[in-house]
């Protein structure tokens, strides 16, 4: 890339490319700080969750595990992409995935049977 003098900088060259690169600085902060507030929700869900999940789908995957306790959480597919580093058609179909693991059609929510699975286990003790 080409390289520009400073004005008032001497001998010091500076990158035209500094707003890019102040741009994926900023946006890597705010995904640090989504993955941050993800980590705060996860605690929320106990492990009871996951070893229930994987009991009862024994060959669930721990990328599947993750996801399912992003949607159960209430993460939108938006925020899912920031935590994951992912782009939107791969959350989309890793949710198709994660769907017919669990039996559901296209027609079923995802995110209700993931609550109320996760509503149900809380209750049975």
């Amino acid at each position: 890339r080409d390289l520009v003098r400073s004005r008032g900088l001497g001998d010091v060259y500076k990158r035209q490319d500094n707003k890019d690169l102040i741009v994926k600085l900023s946006l890597h902060k705010a995904g640090s700080e989504e993955r941050d507030t993800f980590l705060e929700l996860s605690r929320k869900i106990d492990s009871e969750f996951f070893k229930r999940l994987k009991a009862d789908y024994p060959s669930i995957t721990e990328s599947q595990l993750r996801l399912a306790s992003y949607i159960a959480s209430g993460l939108t597919n938006a925020q899912i992409c920031h935590v994951l580093n992912i782009a939107g058609q791969s959350v989309k179909t890793a949710r198709y995935r994660l769907r017919s693991k669990f039996g559901l059609s296209t027609s079923d929510s995802l995110e209700d049977f993931l609550r109320n699975y996760l509503s149900s286990k809380r209750n049975s003790h």
